[in-house]
């Protein structure tokens, strides 16, 4: 017997043949045109990640080389701070060399808004309030305007007690961007005899003259009218300076050096405080008379 071997019909010109269709990895319900030109969509990949590398580079350059100084500069100043060491005023004695006005220690509460946590401020300041007892409400108008990227110094509680600023620095750490610092503060021998005429002092206002004054500094006490107004530039002392590096707390981390502040010159005037002194006790005990009393030689 013979056995008649007939080849398998071909597919049409185009088609897969029948061994091509059973070996190739086809999914039934996967589109063929997927498969077709694995090397462009390599391309655009590559494409994709060459554009990203340059962009990168083009702006870690521009970082780098167009605003370096800008950018370092900020740093710096987030990390190195000049602190203002505020200078005593000078002593006005009268014409026997009786002290009238002079310089003697106080504290006061300062926050730089820029080292306090964004949006705490006012909790941390009544917190503060009631560790150090002190009345936090009369604050609340200033919180309120307090620029909080600023790295300046602000005052918030003056005349604190000796207790009150080693209360803090015991538990400085709980409240970060505060801080308490000695300054020289007025004080007078005889007040309520002399007020007339050596007048005030007070902070910087602005309805003062001093600043613009590059001399001055936001911080300082000047006078606001007598002796102490007219005498400003000779009562007032030189500030010094005090670098610091900080860390991110606004803690200081060390000193990088220092520029003591120097005090004001002595103003001697021609006051007899002895004869100013009986002059006022006589007319105390008649308050309610008005007068005027004249010393002749």
């Amino acid at each position: 017997d013979t056995i008649d071997i007939v080849d398998s019909p071909r597919v049409a010109q185009g088609d897969l043949e029948w061994e091509e269709a059973v070996f190739t990895p086809v999914s039934p319900t996967q589109d063929p045109r997927s498969l077709e030109n694995p090397a462009k969509v390599k391309w655009w990949l590559l494409l994709l990640l060459v554009c990203s590398t340059l962009t990168l580079v083009a702006r870690l350059g521009w970082l780098q080389l167009g605003q370096g100084s800008e950018l370092r500069a900020l740093a710096d100043g987030n990390r190195l701070r000049e602190r203002i060491l505020l200078a005593p005023r000078g002593e006005v004695l009268d014409r026997y060399g009786e002290v009238l006005a002079r310089s003697a220690p106080s504290f006061r509460l300062l926050v730089v808004p820029f080292d306090v946590p964004r949006g705490q401020l006012s909790d941390r300041l009544t917190e503060l309030a009631q560790v150090l007892r002190f009345d936090s409400g009369a604050l609340a108008d200033v919180t309120r305007t307090i620029d909080s990227k600023s790295i300046e110094p602000l005052t918030l509680v003056s005349n604190l007690s000796k207790d009150q600023a080693v209360l803090f620095e015991t538990r400085s750490v709980e409240f970060p961007g505060f801080l308490v610092q000695a300054v020289p503060v007025r004080e007078y021998t005889s007040p309520l005899a002399f007020a007339h005429v050596l007048g005030i002092t007070g902070s910087i206002g602005g309805a003062d003259d001093y600043l613009d004054n590059p001399l001055y500094s936001p911080q300082d006490v000047v006078g606001k009218n007598g002796l102490e107004y007219t005498y400003e530039s000779i009562l007032k002392g030189a500030n010094g300076r005090d670098l610091v590096e900080v860390d991110a707390a606004g803690a200081v981390v060390k000193s990088l050096g220092q520029l003591p502040s120097s005090p004001g010159a002595t103003l001697r005037s021609t006051l007899d405080k002895g004869l100013q002194e009986v002059i006022y006790a006589q007319f105390a005990e008649k308050p309610y008379m008005k007068g005027a009393a004249v010393a002749l030689n």
